[in-house]
């Protein structure tokens, strides 16, 4: 599975996670592939205000 082929329901369950827990940034890590830098995902916990200012 690609990065690009996360299923959008764990990513919104990391979302749920992170936003419950008060987390601003997390990752979101596949350990099925063989180069672990690909699956790296990271998940950003900020209102829309702020995510527009986040690189």
């Amino acid at each position: 599975m690609e990065l690009n082929q996360l299923s959008s329901q764990i990513i919104k369950a990391a979302g749920n996670y992170l936003r419950l827990s008060k987390k601003p940034l997390g990752l979101l890590i596949n350990f099925n592939e063989a180069m672990l830098k690909d699956v790296i995902t990271r998940i950003i916990n900020a209102p829309p205000e702020a995510a527009d200012c986040l690189p």
